[in-house]
């Protein structure tokens, strides 16, 4: 081999060499976008198969035709159910309510507690007054000598979540998970709490950082509007807080968003004392 021939080979394999070389850099350099890519495409892959199982199961949660005459029969006795409810609140009364014999410590239910005292002005600058005002009950105070009691919000709960399922019904939008709810809120319409006061000091501010505190004192009652009648009851005794929070000492530094921060706390008190004393048997 010449000279001429060995410098030709020579050339040809510091080409080939640059030319791999290249594709190696280029490899390096896609390397990342390809792996990117095929994320991505892995992520589009669960994005559509997660839409199709929720396309199949919403599918599968409609209401076909053959399925609505029974739905009917179950709004039917649902809206039974809830007038011989209401039938049965609409005849209790304090009166009735103090022959009820149940303690307090056997009572079926549970009841959430309002926020700690010291965390209840935390509450409220974080969630508002909606943070502190309902935890899935509800009570009504009865003062003393008083002879009604309110309309249950629990029973107007219930029949609106089923008036507005009969709707969709009616649409042809009714789902199983819809009507099961709706059934099940109509059958387990939830409980009534009542406070009969035997007294009710209300707090007043007297000036000078000091208020008169309030107390209420009494019995409290738990009607089950699914059983028709008292499942509990116990007295109870709440008096005001020794301390309650306010940046001056005017009536209006005592007054948030409409509210009276001494009838505030009270309201907290008996809360507490319900969720504390009436306790479910686990």
């Amino acid at each position: 081999m010449d000279d001429s021939q060995l410098a030709a080979e020579f050339a040809r394999a510091t080409k080939r060499k640059r030319q791999l070389r290249f594709a190696l850099l280029g490899l390096v350099i896609a390397a990342p976008f390809g792996w990117l890519g095929y994320q991505h495409f892995l992520a589009a892959k669960h994005e559509t198969e997660r839409e199709e199982r929720y396309r199949a199961q919403a599918e599968a949660n409609k209401l076909t035709a053959a399925d609505l005459p029974e739905a009917r029969r179950l709004v039917a006795e649902a809206r039974r159910l809830l007038d011989e409810a209401a039938a049965a609140w609409a005849a209790v009364t304090p009166a009735s309510l103090r022959t009820a014999t149940l303690r307090a410590d056997n009572c079926p239910l549970t009841f959430e507690a309002p926020p700690p005292r010291d965390k209840l002005g935390e509450v409220i600058r974080t969630n508002g007054w909606g943070g502190v005002s309902g935890y899935g009950w509800s009570y009504q105070l009865v003062e003393p000598g008083g002879t009604q009691l309110d309309a249950s919000p629990e029973l107007d709960a219930a029949r609106s979540g089923l008036e507005s399922f009969a709707k969709l019904l009616d649409a042809g939008t009714g789902t199983r998970t819809a009507l099961h709810l709706a059934i099940r809120a109509a059958e387990q319409p939830g409980v009534r709490v009542v406070v009969l006061a035997e007294q009710h000091v209300r707090p007043q501010l007297l000036g000078n950082r000091q208020f008169e505190p309030g107390l209420i004192a009494g019995t409290a009652f738990v009607y089950s509007h699914a059983r028709r009648g008292v499942v509990c009851a116990g007295p109870i005794e709440v008096h005001s807080s020794e301390l309650v929070a306010a940046d001056w000492n005017t009536e209006a530094a005592l007054v948030k968003d409409g509210k009276n921060m001494l009838e505030v706390d009270l309201d907290m008190e008996v809360r507490r004392k319900i969720a504390h004393y009436l306790k479910a048997a686990r």
